[in-house]
């Protein structure tokens, strides 16, 4: 069931609320429109906004308006996921999550970096237990900088360059002041090594999903803690065949040339 108002626009029912920038693409991968927006329920400790997600029946822009879209991150009433940017990004979602902190007197609002790997979830934050205790990603700017209270990005990151100078694109919109107070609205730009969004720390062994190499040679991009043991900055490398349980001689971690600092 879709249906629009009388001047063409889909209205979810509540606690959706159209009152802050929702994101929409074509997902190539499921050949569904994917809409992320948002809802404001009533709890009983005051309203609260959760992240919500809605994807189109097909490769068509038409929604199931009979019921609110489903939730996919949660805050509480003083840490309000206030809106995602979702784009795909090589086998799995992405998000770019702003989270409102309405218990802060300052009133500031929080980028941070979701991940998924299907657009329904479950989502979860990348450096944190949760949405609230999620590292930034966009970090804030020092005490009066244009981007000291507030960061909200645009539509979606996007590649520019090629070869050792690409670097990824994000726009965003950062503010100088609280939330709800008086601010100044400016334009900023981040910047990041080529799919530098998302990594893997720590020691011991780490197993990938399955990878399908279609290139000559394999690039595994790491950074090591510098003064570390040795034992501990090194990086070895071996390779699964598909249907495999152990890499073969030739292929295994003993074989591979360690890299380190």
């Amino acid at each position: 069931m879709a249906a629009r108002d009388a001047r063409g626009q889909y209205r979810w029912p509540p606690p959706h609320k159209w009152d802050t920038h929702s994101n929409a693409f074509f997902d190539a991968r499921e050949q569904t429109y994917i809409v992320t927006t948002r809802s404001v329920p009533i709890e009983t400790d005051g309203l609260e906004r959760e992240t919500s997600l809605a994807r189109s029946a097909g490769a068509h822009f038409s929604f199931d308006t009979s019921r609110a879209p489903p939730v996919i991150l949660r805050g509480d009433v003083d840490h309000q996921p206030y809106a995602q940017i979702t784009f795909p990004w090589l086998n799995v979602y992405l998000g770019l999550n702003m989270l409102y902190d309405q218990g802060d007197p300052s009133g500031k609002v929080y980028c941070r970096l979701t991940l998924a790997s299907s657009p329904g979830g479950p989502w979860r934050v990348i450096e944190g237990d949760n949405i609230i205790n999620a590292t930034d990603f966009v970090p804030l700017g020092p005490a009066g900088a244009f981007d000291s209270h507030i960061i909200f990005a645009a539509a979606r990151p996007f590649r520019r360059g090629a070869g050792a100078g690409a670097r990824e694109w994000i726009y965003y919109m950062g503010g100088n002041g609280p939330h709800s107070g008086e601010r100044n609205s400016s334009l900023g730009l981040a910047m990041l090594r080529p799919d530098g969004f998302a990594s893997v720390r720590g020691h011991g062994t780490f197993t990938t999903p399955t990878l399908t190499v279609t290139a000559a040679s394999l690039t595994v991009t790491a950074d090591f803690a510098a003064g570390g043991a040795a034992s501990s900055s090194l990086l070895r490398i071996g390779v699964i065949p598909d249907g495999a349980q152990e890499p073969p001689p030739a292929l295994s971690l003993q074989n591979s040339v360690p890299l380190s600092h």
